[in-house]
């Protein structure tokens, strides 16, 4: 899928399952010692994601993810039911990946071809008060 240029501009990557976006994105900031802006309205969603937690369709995991985050994610005009998908245990199969900025439109188009859902959600600045911050 990418080449090795490609490969090079990746800096850290993790899958996204049972601790959610917001775990998974504390772990990878945290460990580079980053803080990760996430832009909300890019993150790619299923159709039905926000209809299944407005019904009540969550896990003791979204409890336990959003306690294990509390302290180092802080939303921005997010609302609260929307916030609920960041600490969604049922993610599996998805990957988020630090990569160099001059490199993620070419990583993108080559994933793309496989991984239609594969896109740009935010980006990596210099660590402040939360490792995770999302608007």
């Amino acid at each position: 899928y990418l080449d090795d240029s490609q490969i090079s501009a990746i800096h850290a990557a993790t899958d996204v399952t049972g601790f959610g976006m917001a775990g998974h994105g504390l772990q990878l900031a945290k460990a580079s010692k980053v803080t990760l802006s996430i832009k909300h309205s890019q993150l790619p969603l299923f159709k039905l994601s926000y209809t299944s937690l407005r019904d009540g369709h969550m896990t003791k995991a979204h409890r336990t993810n959003r306690e294990y985050t509390a302290s180092s994610l802080n939303f921005f005009n997010v609302d609260p039911l929307e916030q609920e998908i960041y600490f969604d245990p049922q993610t599996s199969g998805g990957l988020l990946l630090s990569v160099r900025a001059d490199a993620a439109q070419s990583i993108i188009e080559s994933l793309n071809r496989n991984f239609s859902h594969t896109c740009v959600i935010g980006s990596v600045i210099k660590q402040d008060e939360y490792y995770v911050r999302v608007d």
